[in-house]
């Protein structure tokens, strides 16, 4: 003779099984979406049209980050693009100063550092690349307005140079 079968207590184990699961993943998962970013701005003398909130922020094709905002400046004639830049991708790039590390996390900014905007092939999804420019042929545009404290400088994109 066979015991008869307990079914609540079946039920009971599939509905923890499952519930354990569950929180397992959304656990995981949670802890793999949190990055520390830091928030950078730039300006633009130029159409930012195809640039998207989300869109990426590359260093040499790199992601590092992403457009969080884009405003209009304070002088009314430039656009505003706040990057939030990954902090642990600007430890690896040495990009990130040593002193100040957390949440008040700063770039070093190399003098020939400037940040561009970029197109994607033919469809004009557009994303923001970060490179080395030689200062002589690229220099930091001149402001009307006070430069805020993270401020990474801005070089024409390839399309405003062939206009």
């Amino acid at each position: 003779m066979s015991a008869p079968t307990n079914h609540w207590k079946l039920g009971l184990f599939v509905v923890v099984g499952f519930c354990l699961a569950a929180a397992t993943v959304v656990f995981l998962g949670a802890r793999s979406l949190h990055k520390d970013t830091v928030a950078y701005k730039t300006y633009f003398d130029e159409s930012v049209q195809g640039l998207e909130i989300g869109s990426p922020v590359k260093f040499r094709g790199v992601t590092i980050g992403g457009v969080a905002a884009i405003d209009v400046a304070p002088d009314h004639r430039h656009v505003e693009i706040t990057c939030d830049l990954i902090v642990k991708d600007l430890h690896v790039l040495g990009l990130s100063d040593k002193n100040l590390v957390g949440l008040k996390t700063r770039m070093t900014i190399p003098p020939e550092l400037r940040i561009r905007l970029e197109t994607t092939g033919i469809t004009g999804v557009k994303f923001l690349l970060m490179d080395y420019f030689e200062p002589s042929s690229h220099p930091a545009p001149v402001l009307p307005f006070p430069i805020p404290a993270n401020y990474i400088p801005s070089t024409p994109s390839l399309f405003k140079n062939l206009e």
